[in-house]
């Protein structure tokens, strides 16, 4: 499951590019050459037609190359279009396998997507909003190609410019060499990032989860979209974005898929219309619903649902979809225990649990940082589960006047006070 091919957009930005290029015209001139001949904007083609991409692929010994591949159209419908590397067809992929994509883009979907009547296409047209059209043509292309290990997809922002490299047009790469259900999954994944470029672009962590969410909505959650990579490791994650580690998909989609549900499905077209990155387009999108929660407390009924996943306590408090728990940071079985020092990372939390000597619990948190953490106390008695709030180095009992208290976890989040753009 860890080893499963992750996406290559995070890493493409403008400097990106500028590295990009400079190590092209140093080690391959003649590409580079190429690259510096202004192409026409391609028009639509005809399946059997061969064309050249520029490409990332794998370069055989782990790392990565652009090359100027040739491609044929394998399969066209009204808005999509399947094409792969000359070089790979018929082994990595064959002519019913493009025609079952394409089905996929069009046709049909799983039983567990949102309509399973509607194609990829149409569920991210009707959730997420419309892809750029950079070449007019109204049609998605999609290339299937050798990429870079570990690369399940990705969409190159590049294209969508005139710059040097550009295919021009509305283009998604995705690996040839992964299972046929992983591989719709991918492609639901990267063509929102294609749609996400008409519009303003969200923080990483935001974009990669509503890829994660669009997987999901067209059905392809139990292929594409894990949660337990982060749930497992709640606290040492945080929000700054890592490549290649599968847990920032794993937090981002949960992320996602919480605000989704909390404010319904409509939440998504509204946060992408936001003319807002970061965690200031965030708030707008609370402010639209009139949630009348700050990002802070939005982020604690989120952490206490990862670790509870229980609605009937309270709507905040869980899923509808099926997403596992938190496991705790840390799992004391005496209360005399002097606790070691622990950091959370920024926007994550830790869950220290007592599941012995909880009832009367005396426990004071102390912190040593530039700001405060939040904290919470969930109390499991006899009877119900009990959420209090706790305060920075004061002394807090863990009571109740009617009934035993037989465990309790206590939340500290890292406040980071959520200015960051």
């Amino acid at each position: 499951h860890h080893d499963r091919p992750l996406c290559l957009t995070p890493i493409f930005n403008d400097q990106y590019y500028i590295d990009r290029l400079d190590k092209i015209k140093r080690e391959d001139p003649a590409l580079y050459q190429r690259m510096s001949i202004p192409r026409n904007l391609y028009r639509s083609a005809t399946v059997g037609t061969l064309q050249t991409f520029f490409v990332n692929i794998d370069d055989g010994s782990g790392g990565s190359k652009e090359v100027e591949l040739t491609a044929e159209l394998l399969a066209k419908g009204q808005h999509n279009a399947i094409w792969a590397d000359t070089s790979q067809i018929g082994s990595s992929i064959t002519l019913p396998e493009a025609q079952l994509y394409l089905e996929a883009l069009e046709q049909e979907t799983p039983a567990a997507s949102r309509d399973s009547t509607k194609g990829i296409y149409d569920l991210l047209l009707q959730y997420f909003g419309s892809p750029p059209n950079k070449d007019g043509d109204g049609i998605v292309d999609y290339l299937f190609a050798d990429l870079p290990s570990g690369v399940g997809g990705y969409f190159s922002p590049n294209d969508q410019t005139d710059g040097l490299g550009s295919n021009k047009r509305d283009m998604l790469y995705i690996d040839i060499n992964m299972s046929q259900n992983y591989t719709f999954s991918v492609i639901a994944h990267e063509l929102q990032h294609l749609v996400h470029a008409s519009y303003t672009r969200k923080d990483l962590k935001i974009n990669e989860g509503l890829s994660e969410m669009a997987i999901i909505i067209c059905g392809y959650g139990e292929f594409g979209v894990s949660f337990s990579r982060y749930l497992n490791s709640a606290g040492d994650i945080g929000w700054e974005w890592e490549s290649g580690e599968g847990v920032h998909y794993d937090m981002g989609a949960l992320f996602t898929l919480y605000y989704v549900e909390q404010l319904g499905d409509e939440s998504i077209k509204v946060f992408l219309n936001i003319n807002q990155s970061g965690w200031l387009g965030f708030q707008q999108l609370l402010a639209h619903y009139n949630i009348s929660l700050t990002t802070e407390d939005w982020f604690m009924n989120w952490f206490i649902a990862n670790y509870l996943n229980d609605k009937s306590i309270n709507p905040a408090y869980g899923y509808d979809y099926n997403v596992g728990k938190a496991k705790p940071s840390v799992w004391h079985v005496s209360g005399q225990v002097e606790s070691d020092i622990r950091t959370v990372k920024e926007r994550d939390v830790n869950y220290i649990y007592y599941s012995s000597s909880a009832d009367s619990l005396p426990i004071t948190f102390t912190s040593s940082g530039a700001s405060t953490p939040l904290y919470k106390s969930i109390e499991f008695t006899n009877s119900d589960v009990v959420v209090n709030d706790l305060l920075d180095n004061e002394e807090y009992l863990v009571y109740n006047d009617t009934s035993t208290t037989n465990g309790v976890v206590f939340l500290i989040a890292n406040n980071d006070k959520y200015f960051s753009s």
